[in-house]
């Protein structure tokens, strides 16, 4: 199994519940949908560390992990189209 990991910023301005109600509710669910899912975990960050100004860190606001079955189904199911679709269904995408 391929485990993949990404790094989650919520959108500015949209709180803590919202975000959390919507990818527990609405993502989770859509992201085992893709075929070769085998497993999704969220993780939301509740604590942050103070960093330095200009550190040129982005804020991130959950880690999420997918399990997939092989690294070739894994490449097809996070390659355009599908990848924009799913990211843009996620209350945090941020296109930047």
């Amino acid at each position: 199994m391929i485990i993949r990991s990404g790094l989650i910023r919520n959108r500015d301005g949209v709180d803590f519940a919202a975000f959390s109600e919507h990818w527990r509710h609405v993502h989770g669910p859509l992201a085992l949908r893709v075929e070769a899912m085998r497993a999704y975990r969220r993780n939301h960050i509740l604590t942050r560390l103070p960093a330095p100004q200009g550190d040129g860190l982005h804020r991130v606001d959950g880690i999420s992990n997918s399990g997939l079955t092989t690294s070739s189904r894994c490449a097809s199911q996070w390659s355009p189209p599908n990848s924009v679709h799913a990211s843009r269904t996620f209350v945090g995408f941020s296109p930047t």
